[in-house]
């Protein structure tokens, strides 16, 4: 209960001071309904990974087949990311309008992959699957972002990204077992097809928008100093009329265009005229930091993509386990994601009061490092099931933790610090989409290391997590540099 009212309430000043129906919307209609839809998103992705021994069997498809199968959807999911904001420029539709239809969309493309047998068939209905699943995390980050303070972002986004852990769990779970209740991986990729129609249903019909479109304020609104609504209908400080974006904000007519491309909903003022330098998305690749940390989410999306995708197939071709205990000690990884996510946004808020997130990112691949030992130095205990379920927690605590972190609370911050904020949507792109590379990269790299051992797999993740830890210098010296002025000014000689 007191989690609930925590989420509820937040911890930012700006959000403290609104209404009770405020933060009732917030937690209901925004946090919890966006919440569930992401979570049948993460489901959808889950069957060919928990069944791939059983599709093999029943199709004839080889290990490199079914690896190429994951590359397609993997490459589309990039194409997709990248390409959202176009897409939703063009369409003219609401991130809401966006959310359901590309869920309702990876739905169908369920079912027609239950129907194919020959890996062409499959490629094609996985990256068609992927290419409408790119659609959830940018949609979700529109809706839900504008109703978030600064100095709550890290707990508040850490809960939230608990989604995709328990989607993934939810995945890992009920597909098997609805395989063996339909005696068939097919009707369980259907089952979960239509429990991700439900989950459409619901983002349709209960989801929010914007705190302008229910008649509140934002917080960025109300901490750059905005009183009421009826100051930002009047277009306050802007010398004329107030008008609406498709996603319900109250916008000046002069900044109506920057604010609509902002596809993280971010409703501050200010910071547009250093943003306006980064007008096209190539641009912001001469921002000092922004490679650093595409580089770094390359290499850590690279190790979480093969342990989420490969475990299963791991437990059950190297340790013997059957599909059922598979799925059930590769759940454990989302289980410790779920607690890695939330644990990290609370640290990390915590650590230097929120100002050294870079810095806090390091010391979690660390700790991931100390944590993926545990299978490529340890992996004749693996066969253990209590020793692999420890590990996997471990693992998945520290990946789930390490995404929230640099995909939320880190681009945020990063963004604001540089005077980026109205393009923090293109840096959220940028970083997601190259990201997206490392995934696609995970089964073809998986199945050619694997070749040798799952002992070398596994320590070379170690190394790509070290590696991911070195991409991140550059933006902890410019946060650590921005400390020590911010200090300066509060403190001075």
């Amino acid at each position: 209960n007191s989690f609930c009212t925590l989420l509820m309430n937040g911890g930012d000043p700006a959000t403290m001071f609104q209404s009770p129906e405020f933060r009732r919307t917030r937690l209901l209609r925004i946090l919890a309904v966006s919440w569930v839809g992401y979570a049948a998103y993460s489901m959808g992705r889950r069957p060919l990974s928990v069944a791939r021994a059983v599709i093999s069997k029943d199709t004839g498809l080889t290990v490199a087949e079914t690896g190429a199968v994951d590359t397609a959807f993997l490459i589309m999911y990039t194409v997709g990311q990248l390409a959202f904001g176009p897409i939703q420029r063009t369409t003219g539709w609401s991130a809401r309008a966006l959310l359901a239809a590309g869920l309702g969309g990876s739905a169908l493309t369920l079912f027609l992959f239950a129907s194919c047998s020959t890996v062409t068939g499959m490629s094609l209905a996985w990256g068609l699957n992927g290419l409408l699943q790119a659609v959830g995390w940018a949609s979700c980050m529109i809706v839900v972002s504008p109703w978030l303070g600064t100095s709550e972002r890290g707990f508040v986004m850490g809960v939230w990204g608990t989604t995709m852990a328990v989607g993934g769990v939810l995945g890992n779970t009920v597909t098997p077992i609805a395989i063996g209740a339909t005696h068939s991986w097919r009707g369980g990729t259907s089952v979960i097809a239509m429990i991700m129609l439900g989950a459409a249903a619901l983002l349709w019909l209960l989801l929010g928008q914007h705190p302008n479109a229910h008649g509140y304020l934002a917080p960025a609104q109300a901490a750059a100093g905005v009183q009421s609504m009826e100051d930002l209908q009047r277009g306050r400080g802007n010398g004329g009329a107030a008008t609406r974006t498709v996603e319900g904000e109250v916008v000046a007519e002069e900044v109506k265009g920057a604010s609509k491309s902002q596809d993280a909903g971010n409703s501050a003022g200010g910071a547009h005229s250093e943003a306006s330098k980064y007008t096209a998305t190539y641009l912001l690749w001469r921002v000092p930091g922004v490679l650093g940390i595409c580089t770094s989410y390359f290499c850590a999306k690279l190790v979480r993509y093969v342990l989420m995708f490969w475990l299963p197939f791991y437990f059950t071709d190297a340790l013997h386990h059957g599909t059922g205990m598979a799925g059930l000690l590769a759940s454990a990884l989302d289980v410790g994601g779920i607690v890695g996510s939330i644990g990290s946004g609370v640290l990390s808020d915590r650590y230097h009061g929120g100002r050294r997130r870079a810095g806090f990112t390091v010391l979690l691949s660390a700790a991931m490092v100390l944590c993926l030992a545990g299978f490529s130095l340890g992996s004749a205990f693996a066969t253990n099931p209590v020793y692999a379920l420890v590990v996997g927690f471990a693992c998945g605590a520290c990946a789930y933790g390490i995404d929230s972190v640099m995909t939320g609370s880190l681009v945020q911050d990063f963004a604001e610090r540089q005077g980026l904020a109205p393009q923090l949507g293109a840096i959220s792109g940028l970083v997601g989409g190259l990201g997206t590379l490392g995934s696609v990269l995970q089964g073809p790299f998986t199945v050619a290391v694997s070749g040798l051992s799952w002992e070398v797999l596994f320590g070379i993740l170690q190394l790509l997590t070290v590696a991911s830890m070195a991409a991140l210098y550059r933006p902890w010296r410019l946060e650590t540099a921005h400390g020590s002025s911010a200090a300066s000014a509060h403190h001075p000689l």
